[in-house]
């Protein structure tokens, strides 16, 4: 193993539990095998379409995770969602005061889908969602943290910035869907 790191997001929106990145040359059609420890014990599965160019190795903690979540699921993998588009916005120094708000910023909605777990809690589009599930959010990358952690069905607290004054909106979390 060339690089073993913290818990990362793949391109593809799946999270690995860990990086392991090995000194492999994987061949189109030669992923797949197994990624053995000096000890003899099974590291994870290599892969090359993950990292590219680099082979990375699917650890296996993730893999025991996503065969349980198979298997409880019926053969799939159910991920959360919102059914909310957001951009990035930073709040002055005077409104993160005023509010009593840590960090910069937070997720300003910009379209929300008619039936989607967002828009059916009440969320509207110019609301600026600063904490999910009790976690303080400023990045689409925390928001898919949460959702990643959270059972669909789950009803969550969302404090959004809605004219001025911070609210709370409890919203349950749909399951994202197929193609999406």
């Amino acid at each position: 193993m060339s690089a073993v790191g913290d818990a990362w997001r793949t391109w593809r929106g799946g999270t690995l539990d860990r990086r392991i990145q090995s000194d492999l040359s994987l061949y189109p059609g030669f992923g797949g095998g197994p990624l053995v420890t000096a000890s003899g014990a099974i590291a994870g599965i290599n892969s090359g379409g993950l990292s590219r160019p680099l082979a990375v190795t699917i650890p296996d903690t993730t893999i025991d995770r996503v065969l349980d979540a198979l298997m409880a699921g019926g053969g799939r993998v159910s991920r959360g969602w919102l059914g909310a588009s957001m951009q990035q916005v930073r709040f002055s120094d005077a409104a993160r005061e005023r509010l009593g708000l840590e960090g910069h910023g937070g997720l300003v909605v910009i379209d929300a889908e008619h039936d989607g777990p967002a828009a059916q809690a009440g969320m509207l589009i110019g609301d600026v969602l600063v904490a999910l599930g009790g976690t303080r959010v400023s990045h689409h990358e925390e928001v898919l943290g949460v959702l990643h952690r959270t059972p669909v069905g789950t009803r969550i607290d969302a404090t959004v910035v809605r004219g001025g004054a911070m609210e709370t909106i409890g919203v349950t979390v749909g399951e994202r869907p197929r193609g999406r």
